[in-house]
């Protein structure tokens, strides 16, 4: 089991709400820096994906309705920015590859479906995802997807969920938010074996694996087993992380993971984001855990570096 040093900031939705201060006797670390050499991006179309007639006329259409809902909401001469967000797995509850390809497909067919509206790039949500270490799955709230939505220009947002029975049915659902009335919508179609295929393949991730930390001579890593006689880093001064107004609006709640290097004199330095999270709350952190101070692992009843995997929950009540 890997160690962690968990955090939990909370914060109630009033701008003026009261943070809590970390608790004696746990460790209540934060965040990090910039994973520079973070892995090529595994976003790009996969030339192997092909729909039937049958599930390509389908998705044509559900597109060529959303426009047409769109479109007659008389918004006026000035045209609607809409994203596309990833499709959504319910069950279980992830994102999948066929997810990702059918967002990218149903994306062109809203761009060719009305002059109405325009249809972002659906390489700024990778870029924006990458660029934060997180994934659609991390976003959690419709509030939080709005935000990002904004964030990127957009005045409007689709998002969709897919799920398959046991008749092999795969069902798209639907639902449009922003500055048209909202409105949900739905097809389905037969499940090939491509789609099933990439129905269970999990969709790239933005997350970085504890493995490509570069090794660090004499830095003992306090990871999965036991260390014997190892004692772990504890909290002498760790002041809470605070909420940014853009977390607050967006309303987000998520954890964020790092790995730390925590020196023989208890400093922090050498930090990667693991997973990160959006709307500056990363940097924010970052810029809070420099001026903690740790009690250093010991071995032996010698203080050594180590590096520790942490986690931190931002929370609203």
């Amino acid at each position: 089991m890997m160690y962690h040093i968990q955090a939990l900031t909370t914060a109630r939705e009033s701008p003026s709400c009261s943070r809590r201060n970390p608790g004696l006797g746990r460790i209540f670390v934060l965040i990090v820096a910039v994973w520079a050499s973070f892995s090529n991006s595994a976003w790009a179309q996969t030339s192997d994906f092909v729909l039937t007639k049958a599930a390509e006329a389908q998705l044509d259409s559900l597109a060529a309705r959303a426009a047409a809902k769109m479109k007659a909401s008389n918004r006026g001469p000035v045209p609607a920015y809409v994203i596309v967000f990833d499709f959504q797995r319910q069950s279980p509850k992830s994102s999948s590859r066929l997810g990702s390809l059918l967002a990218d497909r149903f994306a062109d067919m809203l761009r060719h479906s009305s002059s109405a509206i325009e249809v972002i790039d659906r390489e700024r949500i990778k870029t924006y995802l990458k660029k934060n270490l997180t994934d659609t799955d991390d976003l959690g709230s419709f509030s939080a997807y709005l935000s990002v939505a904004k964030d990127l220009g957009a005045t409007d947002l689709i998002r969709g969920d897919i799920s398959e029975d046991e008749n092999q049915v795969l069902k798209i659902s639907i639902h449009h938010e922003g500055s048209f009335p909202p409105f949900d919508d739905e097809t389905q179609f037969l499940i090939s074996k491509d789609i099933e295929n990439l129905l269970v393949k999990p969709a790239a991730s933005n997350h970085i694996s504890p493995e490509a930390i570069p090794k660090e001579p004499g830095v003992i890593v306090m990871g999965s087993g036991q260390v014997e006689g190892m004692e772990r880093p504890s909290c002498i001064t760790c002041t809470a992380p605070k909420y940014t107004e853009a977390g607050r609006r967006a309303r987000f709640m998520g954890t964020i993971i790092m790995s730390a290097l925590v020196t023989a004199d208890g400093q922090v330095t050498s930090v990667y984001v693991m997973r990160g999270v959006p709307f500056g709350l990363t940097e924010e952190a970052v810029a809070t855990v420099k001026g903690w101070k740790l009690k250093p692992a010991t071995k032996d009843g010698q203080e050594v570096p180590a590096r520790v995997e942490f986690t931190t929950t931002f929370r609203l009540l």
